[in-house]
């Protein structure tokens, strides 16, 4: 029997992934995350629910893609590793690397945040080798869009009612944020939802179509919008007209005729909408004048840049505190305080500020990543860049939905530099997607490297893809036990049981840090209702190991008022060290 060989370059097969599990798993990843939180059934009230829901089709995909690999030759699949694709996976080996080279001071949390990257990468990888173009594109955007404009009218009922009626809209009465928690996340995900809309539009009127989706879409589009400009996100905002600006150049360039102009339509529905927020203003039915006092700060204090100058100041300590290296993958959050004390060295009149994040994702990456990683980055955006530029130069007629991933491209890495959109995997992963998406058409698609035809080489890296994702999934169901336990722990009255569950959490690797924090705060409460300076001695320091390995503001000022009820003066100045100079004073 003559076996179908698929001939090298071809995208387009059906082999690796079905196109139907493509398009149902890459729907659930893409287009629900930002709707669902964890409440009431998690101890992590926000984040473990949106890891799941966004990552467990993510390792589905590429187990099968993996033993997909495994199981057949490299040509029967098409599979390819693209220039891109290949130095994102340097960056993974780099990554996993630095625990050899020493400095991590939280093995739980690199675990997370690489399982995280390698999701994003994983996902880069199936979509540049099983993406079918315009079909799906449309499914995933319109879940986009939905998705958006229900989190607006979440947003709607967040600053409208002092009470949260239903148990699905997150409990964040007085803030625009929707079921995303964050405001600067709330409007990264309604200006990916307004470019989305944006092309839709574009897309559907190139192709003379006037049924109900068009103006069901161009309806959503106002309501996406409406949520954009409330969000008062300036980040998001100015991100948005990257994104579109990028979108219409290659539409210029690169589609048919009469692209701009459709383009040009839909950013005149946003504009009106602009008009509209500023009247319902006038009535206070908007917050327009938030917009606006924000905007006028920018204009006015350009030089705080949005209160960010002493966030990044710190940040630029913590990266010298391991240029080459870095602190690790996950650490920065857990370095910051310590490069905001160096930070008060150099400007005394500088704000004491908590942060977990760089607010610019650049210089986090170079603190966590070191100079290595950031190399890695720089050639990673400079390669798809360059073949951006060169597609344009040439005038080379590409697929339409590449104007939407340049957009999207263009729209996150820009926001990246006063946000942390890497970092909210629900959001970035559509990052992920769009340069999958675009890479195959902006890059080389043969190499040297993906040439290689020896079956064990390419079946190896097909199993050792598999056995990541199975080992993933397995982390995320130990992670949810773990969890488990802590809730258990936090609703029982009864003090041995509280321990037991605490003790079964800290068997898990995501929670066992917690598990040792709720451990401290455990014997610190024990040794003040007994009375017992002995357990609160206990409780002290098992906090402080757990402050060590995972710094913050809240169990910083604990520990500083647990040792100054221990007399302990030594603890207590190492403590008070973290502080701004000048605003405190010891007494022992």
């Amino acid at each position: 029997m003559s076996r179908k060989v698929i001939p090298p370059g071809a995208l387009w097969y059906r082999s690796l992934v079905p196109d139907w599990a493509y398009l149902v798993l890459g729907g659930v990843a893409l287009g629900l995350p930002n709707l669902v939180f964890s409440g009431f059934l998690f101890y992590d009230p926000l984040h473990l629910l949106k890891w799941m829901v966004t990552m467990v089709p993510v390792a589905l995909l590429s187990v099968w893609c993996g033993l997909s690999i495994a199981r057949r030759r490299w040509e029967d699949t098409g599979f390819r590793v693209d220039p891109l694709g290949a130095l994102l996976l340097c960056l993974i080996l780099w990554a996993s690397l630095q625990p050899l080279l020493g400095g991590i001071k939280s093995m739980p949390t690199f675990v997370r945040e690489w399982f995280a990257f390698s999701g994003l990468v994983a996902f880069y990888l199936v979509t540049y080798n099983v993406f079918r173009g315009e079909g799906q594109l449309r499914a995933f955007i319109w879940l986009g869009v939905v998705n958006g404009a229900i989190n607006v009218l979440f947003a709607e009922v967040q600053t409208r009612m002092s009470v949260i009626p239903v148990p699905f809209i997150l409990n964040a009465p007085g803030n625009y944020v929707g079921n995303t928690a964050q405001q600067e996340m709330f409007g990264l995900w309604t200006a990916m939802a307004c470019l989305g809309g944006a092309y839709l539009h574009m897309s559907y009127s190139l192709e003379g179509r006037r049924g109900a989706a068009r103006w069901l879409n161009l309806c959503l589009m106002g309501v996406n919008g409406w949520g954009l400009w409330n969000s008062t996100a300036r980040g998001g905002i100015v991100s948005l007209m990257v994104g579109l600006f990028a979108m219409g150049i290659v539409s210029w360039r690169g589609l048919e005729r009469g692209s701009l102009r459709r383009l040009g339509e839909a950013v005149v529905v946003l504009v009106v909408v602009l008009f509209l927020t500023f009247g319902a203003g006038k009535l206070g039915l908007s917050r327009a004048e938030t917009l606006v006092v924000k905007a006028s700060d920018v204009i006015e204090n350009p030089g705080d840049l949005a209160g960010r100058i002493g966030i990044w100041r710190s940040s630029w300590e913590v990266f010298k505190f391991s240029p080459v290296r870095g602190v690790g993958l996950g650490q920065f959050k857990y370095h910051y305080l310590a490069g905001q004390r160096v930070m008060f060295d150099k400007y005394p009149d500088g704000k004491w500020q908590y942060t977990l994040w760089a607010h610019n994702e650049y210089l986090q990456w170079m603190g966590e990543f070191g100079l290595v990683g950031a190399a890695l980055l720089a050639m990673a955006m400079g390669l798809w860049l360059w073949g951006f530029v060169r597609a344009l130069m040439r005038g080379e007629e590409l697929p339409r939905y590449v104007a939407w991933a340049a957009g999207m491209a263009f729209l996150v890495a820009f926001n990246a530099l006063f946000s942390r959109p890497f970092h909210r995997v629900e959001n970035v992963i559509w990052l992920a997607f769009a340069l999958g998406a675009s890479s195959r058409h902006l890059l080389p698609r043969e190499v040297r490297f993906n040439r290689v035809n020896n079956p064990w080489l390419t079946r190896l890296f097909g199993g050792v893809w598999a056995l990541l994702a199975l080992l993933g999934l397995a982390y995320l169901v130990d992670g949810y036990i773990g969890d488990r336990n802590l809730l258990t722990a936090s609703r029982v009255k009864d003090p041995e049981m509280k321990m037991v569950y605490i003790n079964r959490s800290h068997g898990h690797l995501m929670t066992r840090e917690e598990a040792e924090e709720q451990r401290g705060y455990y014997f610190l409460a024990l040794g003040e209702y007994m009375r017992d300076p002995v357990l609160y001695r206990k409780g002290a320091d098992i906090l402080y190991g757990a402050f060590n390995a995972r710094t913050d503001t809240k169990k910083l000022f604990d520990l500083i008022k647990a040792y100054g009820i221990l007399r302990d003066k030594e603890r207590v100045l190492e403590l008070v060290h973290y502080l701004k100079p000048g605003t405190y004073k010891v007494h022992l």
